[in-house]
């Protein structure tokens, strides 16, 4: 997501998704949220915008949700 001070965007995601995905990286990193709470906040996204996401055991998810 960030290359030197610069963000970068994949053009294969949404761009609301980008952009949700780099304020939450600047919160961890102003030590505002913890890894926990990013990690949990990025699966939530993932789910939000139909992405497949990992489950905490591993497996993939084929349909997060409908």
């Amino acid at each position: 997501m960030h290359k030197d001070s610069e963000m970068v965007i994949d053009p294969s995601l949404p761009y609301e998704y980008s952009i949700a995905v780099y304020a939450l990286e600047e919160l961890c990193a102003q030590e505002l949220i913890d890894v926990f709470e990013l990690s949990s906040a990025i699966s939530e996204l993932r789910k939000e915008f139909n992405l497949p996401t990992i489950s905490i055991y591993g497996k993939k998810d084929s349909y997060p949700r409908d």
